[in-house]
């Protein structure tokens, strides 16, 4: 059979299942008068109005699945109605660029990096003395068996918590490949309605793969330590290439001079490997950082004058800096604008990909004969897999 003939008798079928897997896309669920009231909180930037919205999308139960396409179908309606008033100005101070309502920036990195110490460092400093609005969405990873999450991140956040215009909400991953979970695009998207101009996503931090985050933001920060591997460590694919900054944290007290050597590894490595950013002529840089206040990086019986100046050089001020100049950056070549018509991309094929993953599995429980076959190797798993896709054809789920 020519590949135009299988293409013509497999189309019948793939509608026939996209119109199941589709139906409820395209119907109006209502908008209550407390989903109603929970989405003009969001708007309002009542923040326990924003935890409820969050635990509504965040939800596996479909009753608030559908309440939560309703609560974000209204959000989207009303932002819509604000860009368009005459007052609502989306230029920059120099009216060539269009400005972003809020900045989101990914952080990630190995287990014991300093993620954690570094975001409630630079959130507290940004609150204090930028007079940001603050939103921190820590991702925590989930038991495989119990499904349960310790949700620790916070703990390390104790001066952020306290901040009046900051936010933090852990979340689960649900055992969620990438580092992130998938809902994370629409918590970032309900933090920037409620008035959040800085929100920061830290990941699970678990390997050089962990990318998906990147999806998901418009700055990727990997965070690594002065201890966390030679130069080949850093020529692998992966991470490094995704990147637009590169943190060697806890740069302080006998760290510094192997900090030093690792921001050289880092810089080598880089230097060998391609840039996501490239085409828009932007080049990964390599920064020292100390996330410690100055009263704990100090080492004792050392020259204070020399270690208040490393420590001022190593600050989270100066890594700040120079994401504010990727931002100007990238807002002046358009590539912001970009990133966030891929992220809604990504995150539309990421709900296909899960209804489809979750109308499936449904029917899992009628397929244990095949599963059967193949482990009992009566049949080869690909010849079970097309076994299991014809049952799929024939018997949509209901």
């Amino acid at each position: 059979m020519s590949l135009v003939c299988r293409v013509q008798s497999i189309k019948p079928r793939v509608c026939k299942l996209s119109r199941h897997f589709c139906s409820n896309a395209h119907s109006d669920f209502g908008m209550t008068s407390e989903i109603r009231a929970l989405a003009d909180g969001i708007l309002s930037g009542k923040r326990r109005s924003l935890s409820r919205g969050i635990t509504l999308i965040e939800s596996t139960n479909p009753r608030h699945y559908r309440q939560a396409q309703s609560m974000l179908k209204y959000i989207y309606q009303q932002r819509q109605a604000q860009l368009q008033l005459p007052h609502a100005s989306t230029a920059d101070n120099n009216n060539n660029t269009t400005a972003m309502p809020s900045f989101r920036i990914g952080i990630t990195g190995p287990p014991g990096a300093g993620k954690s110490t570094f975001v409630n460092r630079l959130g507290s400093t940004l609150c204090d003395a930028n007079n940001k609005r603050v939103s921190v969405l820590p991702v925590d990873p989930s038991s495989f068996f119990s499904g349960g999450s310790i949700l620790g991140d916070s703990t390390r956040m104790g001066d952020l918590q306290q901040k009046r215009n900051a936010y933090v909400r852990p979340s689960p991953n649900r055992c969620t490949l990438g580092g992130v979970t998938d809902t994370t695009y629409e918590v970032c998207t309900l933090c920037e309605a409620a008035g959040y101009d800085t929100i920061f996503v830290e990941t699970v931090g678990v390997g050089q793969a962990e990318i998906e985050v990147a999806h998901c933001v418009d700055m990727f920060i990997l965070i690594i330590t002065p201890s966390s591997g030679d130069e080949l460590q850093g020529i692998k694919r992966g991470i490094m290439e995704m990147a637009d900054l590169v943190v060697v944290n806890k740069a302080e007290g006998d760290m510094v001079k192997q900090a030093k050597h690792m921001k050289m590894d880092t810089q080598r490595a880089l230097s060998l490997s391609h840039s996501r950013r490239a085409k828009v002529g932007w080049s990964t840089k390599v920064m020292l950082c100390s996330s410690l206040a100055s009263t704990v990086a100090y080492k004792d019986g050392g020259d204070k004058s020399e270690q208040s100046r490393d420590h001022e050089e190593y600050s989270v001020a100066k890594v700040w800096t120079e994401i504010e100049h990727f931002r100007q950056h990238m807002l002046e070549k358009g590539e912001l604008q970009r990133c966030r018509r891929e992220q809604s991309k990504h995150a539309t094929w990421n709900y296909v990909w899960r209804t489809i993953k979750d109308n499936v599995h449904a029917l899992q429980p009628n397929l244990t004969q095949i599963e059967q076959n193949v482990m009992e190797h009566t049949i080869s798993p690909r010849e079970g897999s097309q076994a299991i896709l014809d049952y799929i054809w024939r018997h949509p789920p209901q």
